[in-house]
């Protein structure tokens, strides 16, 4: 049994890194399936905290990040992160937590949320997870009115981007960082009346996820260099680059955001 289990694990793992998102949901849930049969011990729990956030990560790729079932598994994960000690999860867990409640218009909570992830990053120093934290505080913050303090932590954001130490997580976060914090400065720079900035800084994002010829980074640049087009008032701009997410996300099965 628990071969098999390692099985569906490392076969998901394999999917996600082909982009296969749906293949991964798939072994992954075989995996919890699998799981669920196994008495409980500490090795099991840190089995499910594995599967748990590695499935989180293709839900909110394929379902969207305000899906319910996005919720449901990294609050799982949260859960079992209470259970099993020094576990480097909680911050994988509240990441995605802070999406889903961004998207589902809770952003108090989802600032809440940010704050613990920016407090654990600071802790470790770790870049990583300061721009992940920095990153997921921006969103709430855009989406609470506080243009400027949002801007503020997405520039943090990108300034601690390492294209080597960085893209090389692209996989295991499911989005490239960089392209990430760039794309979504759209929004704050073009509210507080800066779209010319907005332009240049779509234009990084565009070329960096053309670069990585990473399906989804791709498809994340098109709809927020579409979104500060339209910001523009350049409605033929805006369609060539909404046409162009829409189709992309299409082939390869993504939610919109």
């Amino acid at each position: 049994m628990t071969q098999a289990l390692s099985y569906w694990q490392q076969a998901g793992q394999r999917a996600l890194q082909r982009s296969a998102h749906l293949e991964a949901i798939g072994h992954l849930t075989k995996g919890l399936e699998v799981l669920a049969t196994l008495p409980d011990s500490p090795e099991r729990l840190q089995q499910e905290l594995d599967l748990q956030t590695t499935l989180g990560q293709a839900l909110m790729v394929v379902k969207g990040y305000a899906a319910p079932e996005v919720q449901q598994v990294y609050r799982r994960a949260r859960e079992l992160c209470r259970h099993v000690e020094q576990t480097p999860q909680l911050f994988q867990a509240l990441w995605g937590l802070a999406y889903f409640y961004t998207l589902r218009s809770q952003c108090r909570t989802s600032r809440e949320v940010g704050e613990q992830l920016l407090s654990l990053a600071q802790r470790t120093q770790d870049p990583v997870l300061l721009q992940q934290a920095h990153n997921a505080l921006a969103g709430a913050l855009l989406h609470l009115g506080e243009l400027s303090a949002a801007q503020a932590h997405l520039q943090q954001g990108i300034a601690l981007y390492d294209p080597q130490q960085h893209r090389a997580l692209v996989l295991r976060l499911g989005i490239d960082l960089g392209v990430f914090s760039l794309a979504y400065m759209v929004h704050p720079l073009c509210l507080l009346g800066y779209p010319d900035q907005a332009f240049k800084q779509s234009h990084k994002a565009l070329a960096m996820a053309q670069e990585l010829a990473h399906p989804f980074s791709l498809t994340y640049a098109l709809y927020f260099a579409a979104l500060g087009h339209q910001f523009r008032r350049e409605a033929q701009a805006t369609q060539v680059r909404a046409e162009a997410s829409c189709a992309l996300a299409g082939e390869q099965g993504f939610a919109f955001f």
